[in-house]
C-alpha cells in the first residue's frame, strides 16, 4: 500500500506537497489517538480523583470529548515533531520502495537517516 493510498484511499493527489499535506493530517490523528487519547483516558480512569474537582456526571458524559478534542489541538500543535519525524520516516521509505528521488523540501523531523545535518539537541 502507497502513501497515497493510506491517506486518501479511492483519491489521487496530483502534487507531492498535497500527498505531505494530507500525510501530516492523517499522521496528527495517528499521534492524537495513539498517544494522547491513551493518556487522556488512563488520566479519566485514575483512582485518584477528587469528588469535587470531577465534573460529576456531565464530567463523565462529555469527558470523553473534551479528551479527544484536547488530544487533537496537542498533536497538531505540542506533538509536531513527533508528527513531522513520522512523516519523514514514512516518506523515507515509499521513496526508498519506490526508488524515485526525494522531493526538493526541508525535511521537517529530526532524523538523521533523511536529515543528516540536523543536530539533535537543537531546540525548535
Amino acid at each position: 500500500m502507497t502513501v497515497p493510498q493510506i491517506i486518501t484511499p479511492g483519491r489521487k493527489l496530483k502534487t507531492p506537497e498535497q500527498q505531505h499535506q494530507a500525510l501530516v493530517k492523517q499522521t496528527q490523528k495517528w499521534v492524537a489517538q495513539t498517544f494522547y487519547g491513551t493518556i487522556f483516558k488512563q488520566m479519566r480512569e485514575s483512582p485518584f480523583k477528587d469528588k469535587i474537582m470531577s465534573g460529576g456526571r456531565g464530567g463523565e458524559a462529555f469527558g470523553g470529548m473534551l479528551d479527544q478534542q484536547m488530544a487533537d489541538r496537542m498533536a497538531k500543535s505540542s506533538g509536531a515533531k513527533l508528527v513531522n519525524a513520522i512523516v519523514d520516516k514514512i516518506e523515507f521509505a515509499q521513496h526508498q520502495r519506490t526508488g524515485k528521488p526525494m522531493p526538493k523540501r526541508k525535511p521537517t523531523g529530526i532524523n538523521p537517516s533523511i536529515n543528516p545535518s540536523a543536530k539533535l539537541n537543537e531546540r525548535a
